[in-house]
C-alpha cells in the first residue's frame, strides 16, 4: 500500500476530487465543493502536470491566476473566512 493509502487510477482520484480538472467554471465549483466538505487551510494548486506545450501551460496558470484564484478567495470571504 502506498503512504496515505492504495494507488487510485485517474479516474477514482478524479472522482473523489484528488485531481481538479477542467474550464475555469468547472474547477471553481469542484474547488467550492472541496472547501464545503473538508474546510482546508491551504489549497496548493498547479497550472502544469504532464506532457504539454510551453503556451498549454502558460494559459493553464494564466486561467488559474485571472479566473479560478480570484472566485475562490471571493467564495471564502463570503463564507467568513
Amino acid at each position: 500500500m502506498a503512504p496515505g493509502g492504495p494507488p487510485l487510477s485517474y479516474e477514482e482520484a478524479h472522482a473523489t476530487y484528488q485531481i481538479v480538472t477542467g474550464n475555469p467554471d468547472t474547477v471553481i465549483e469542484k474547488l467550492k465543493h472541496v472547501i464545503d466538505v473538508v474546510d482546508p487551510s491551504y489549497m496548493v494548486l498547479w497550472g502544469r502536470e504532464g506532457p504539454m506545450t510551453h503556451e498549454t501551460a502558460t494559459r493553464c496558470i494564466d486561467l488559474l491566476g485571472q479566473e479560478v484564484i480570484p472566485a475562490i478567495k471571493e467564495y471564502e470571504s463570503k463564507r467568513g473566512r
